[in-house]
């Protein structure tokens, strides 16, 4: 079964409506909705915002329904030059990025304490998400994914990100998917849609575009779940 991770309902609605023979249900206060695409068996959980939410939802897909892959989409801030509004970003890897390194001695993407950084998300699905965007002729790059609990909107932070972190995207949940995912041994993938540029800009870029990105992401991962099950 295919775990489908969305934080906000918003999201995770734009998914839904492509799925059939759907069963709701609530399980450790989550919002889990079981279903097919096309062969496929899917649940699509609302995780809420924050990589707390993400991790423990991770888990208990895992846990609860044997799910594997976990993917998450939703939208994203765009950190690297080029980005436009509404453009997918796929996962090359994912690494939170607020550990207080001038405090602990952790550069910025340690996970303290688990000798890591970046996380590499799965090649089969990094391949399967690229070649669903050409197909939908939707824009898409494959890059890192930042995450923090914090939203960016500060050209300075941004910049940095992008300099020092080699970020393609910011967003809330990610990186705490893909850690809980791989400390399972279950492959993951992260697919964000571009909202906002993570500047100063950002509340009202954001209201304009983010049903735009919802959509793009969800199309992109509802056509990785087709080709999922076509390989089964």
């Amino acid at each position: 079964m295919i775990g489908i991770i969305a934080a906000m309902p918003e999201e995770a609605a734009a998914f839904e409506k492509w799925m059939e023979g759907t069963e709701k249900s609530t399980h450790a206060g989550l919002e889990l909705v079981t279903g097919r695409i096309g062969g496929a068996d899917v649940v699509l959980a609302v995780s809420g915002i924050g990589k707390v939410n993400g991790a423990r939802c991770t888990q208990m897909l895992i846990d609860y329904f044997g799910a594997s892959p976990i993917l998450t989409f939703g939208v994203a801030g765009g950190i690297a030059d080029g980005l436009d509004f509404g453009e997918v970003v796929i996962s090359e890897d994912a690494a939170a990025y607020h550990f207080e390194p001038d405090k602990t001695g952790f550069v910025p993407t340690d996970v303290p304490f688990q000798n890591r950084t970046v996380y590499p998300a799965d090649p089969a699905l990094i391949a399967c998400a690229e070649r669903a965007a050409r197909r939908l002729k939707l824009k898409a790059r494959t890059g890192r994914v930042l995450t923090d609990d914090g939203v960016v909107a500060d050209s300075r932070l941004k910049k940095a990100l992008k300099d020092k972190m080699g970020g393609a995207c910011v967003e809330m949940e990610g990186a705490a998917v893909a850690q809980t995912a791989e400390a399972s041994g279950v492959p993951w993938l992260i697919v964000r849609g571009i909202s906002d540029l993570a500047d100063e800009h950002m509340a009202g870029t954001y209201d304009n575009y983010y049903a735009g990105a919802i959509a793009a992401a969800a199309a992109t991962a509802v056509a990785v779940c087709l080709e999922t099950a076509d390989n089964q």
